[in-house]
């Protein structure tokens, strides 16, 4: 069933705790994409329906086929930004995923995406058992999947996960204040930083795919409370797009993108 903006709808979900069904009424804001709109229902009506990506609300209890969706009628400012990745994202803009296939050259090695560096870097070093050290570079240079396998098995090293203080968040999950966080060059921060730094410039085709995004933000559209974000996860940290923003303002120079003064 399709929902216009602007309306009033009643839509019978089970409540999560008496576990009957009941209805819901809901106010369906005008001004705003469906995706947003969507991620502002979840929020406020926790565990009433099945979580789910874009623009479409399953009532919790119920099939796919009494799912709601809620359109986008027109282009709306809210929208102006880039999502990409997520699960099979047939687009372009996938190049910007972690899991893209190209080469990059990081710390003496030779790489065949982005993924397996960060991964190994976790590791790195483990002078007490140096055969599961080699062992972690093998499987990061394995494919993206088995490297972030890898990176969750493996004995984290110091200074990698530091306490951070993230980006400060207006209501619709807007970025108010870029990121800060507190940690050193080795801060898996820094670290997915270098290793983007490092794939963005050593690929002409996919540095020119980075700048063409423009000034929009970025954001990873997948199911990660660290590393995802955008409209349809504006409670994860969307730390990826944030990197990737920063990437992109060192790759486009200092007056690059800005008015030049007179």
């Amino acid at each position: 069933m399709r929902l216009a903006t602007g309306k009033s709808f009643k839509i019978k979900t089970v409540h999560p705790r008496t576990e009957e069904i009941d209805s819901l009424n809901l106010e369906i804001p005008s001004k705003l994409s469906g995706a947003l709109i969507c991620a502002k229902i979840r929020a406020k009506y926790p565990g009433r329906f099945v979580q789910d990506t874009g623009n479409i609300l399953i009532p919790m209890g119920f099939s796919r086929r009494e799912a709601v969706e809620i359109p986008d009628e027109k282009h709306y400012p809210e929208m102006d930004r880039v999502l990409f990745g997520g699960k099979d994202d047939p687009s372009k803009l996938a190049a910007l995923s972690n899991f893209h296939a190209c080469e990059i050259k990081w710390h003496d090695h030779v790489w065949t995406h982005s993924e397996g560096p960060f991964q190994w870097a976790k590791m790195m070093r483990y002078p007490a058992r140096p055969e599961l050290a080699v062992k972690h570079l093998i499987d990061c240079m394995e494919k993206p999947q088995k490297a972030k396998r890898a990176g969750r098995r493996c004995v984290i090293r110091g200074g990698w996960d530091q306490p951070m203080r993230v980006a400060k968040r207006d209501e619709e999950g807007e970025v108010v204040k870029p990121l800060v966080y507190v940690g050193g060059p080795l801060h898996k921060v820094e670290v997915m930083y270098s290793v983007c730094l490092a794939k963005f410039r050593q690929n002409p085709k996919l540095r020119a795919l980075l700048l063409s995004t423009g000034n929009k933000p970025l954001h990873e559209n997948r199911i990660d409370s660290h590393w995802g974000g955008g409209p349809n996860y504006p409670r994860a940290l969307d730390l990826l797009g944030q990197v990737l923003m920063r990437v992109r303002d060192e790759l486009r120079g200092p007056v690059q993108g800005k008015s030049a003064k007179k």
